[in-house]
């Protein structure tokens, strides 16, 4: 069976709680592992990180599955490195802001992002007022918008945006504490929870899940940049405890261990990493969380070919 794992920008670190700017270090990782993992490469001997010239063309020939860094060459029948053009893309992959490209859609093909195209705006490069799209603005003015007109960004990571009083006011699009949003009930429940019991906004907790069908693999604490591994158990959904992870099969250990445990086929075990490294594309996020930028979270994707 060749195991081909791709984690799609979800990195994790820690014992419950999982850093989602870190994942493992390359040497952690053997030789099945290592083949299918989007930033290492296997070199003949051990895992290193990513060099393409040893990348399969299987993964060589679709950009995402080396973050936009290598590229297939049908001639030689190697896989080279490769900077990727807004041209280059396909309609599904032009808006890959968070692996650095700045396109958008139009006319049936991927070009340089512009601020023009209300349907194709860019958050982090553009600004955003009443659906239009428009070149990054210095001043929201929020306090002089009406409720129905509040809806703004200015392409910093600021926003007019309505509160629980139906007062427009300017908000950071991503805060570092949950408590930033307690007056904004939809934006809280969004973010974090809201807790009737103290009437505040508190970080996601896998217990605070009621539904079996809303226990998935794992809750995402966005604030604090961090995921939580969930599962349904005896009526409720509860938090994997590093020992529980460590005893997973192959399949459930990348499910719920992702870039924070390695399956090592040797031992047949989920062995939890002791060395880790920035991910490349969320290590920048740690300072966009203090209001620099905003960023959209993508899901991660496990593929299995036999």
């Amino acid at each position: 069976m060749k195991i081909i794992i791709l984690f799609l920008l979800l990195a994790l670190y820690g014992c419950v709680k999982f850093d989602i700017t870190e994942m493992c270090a390359c040497n952690e990782y053997d030789k099945l592992s290592c083949t299918g993992v989007f930033y290492c490469s296997w070199n003949g001997s051990s895992c290193v990180d990513l060099e393409c010239k040893y990348k399969e063309e299987y993964f060589c020939s679709e950009p995402l599955l080396t973050y936009f860094k290598c590229k297939w060459n049908d001639s030689a029948k190697i896989c080279e490195d490769h900077t990727y053009q807004c041209s280059e893309m396909t309609m599904d992959s032009c808006f890959s802001f968070i692996f650095g490209m700045n396109c958008m859609w139009q006319d049936d093909k991927c070009k340089p992002q512009d601020c023009t195209q209300d349907n194709n705006c860019n958050p982090l490069q553009c600004s955003i007022d009443q659906g239009k799209c428009g070149s990054k603005i210095d001043n929201l003015e929020c306090s002089s918008r009406s409720t129905e007109k509040c809806a703004a960004t200015d392409g910093n990571g600021n926003a007019c945006t309505p509160n629980d009083k139906q007062e427009c006011k300017e908000y950071r699009v991503l805060s570092s504490s949950c408590s930033d949003y307690e007056d904004r009930l939809v934006a809280c429940n969004a973010m974090c929870y809201y807790d009737t019991k103290s009437n505040s906004c508190i970080p996601k907790e896998c217990k605070q899940i009621t539904k079996e069908e809303d226990c998935r693999y794992m809750t995402l604490d966005i604030p604090s940049l961090q995921a939580i591994p969930c599962q349904w158990s005896n009526g409720s959904c509860k938090e994997l405890e590093n020992e529980e992870i460590e005893k997973l099969q192959l399949l459930d250990c990348i499910k719920y261990g992702m870039l924070h445990y390695t399956w090592q086929s040797s031992t047949s075990k989920c062995q939890q990493c002791n060395s880790f490294v920035k991910n490349p594309n969320y290590a920048y996020y740690e300072e966009l969380m203090y209001g620099i930028e905003f960023f959209k979270l993508l899901s991660l994707s496990v593929v299995l070919l036999i």
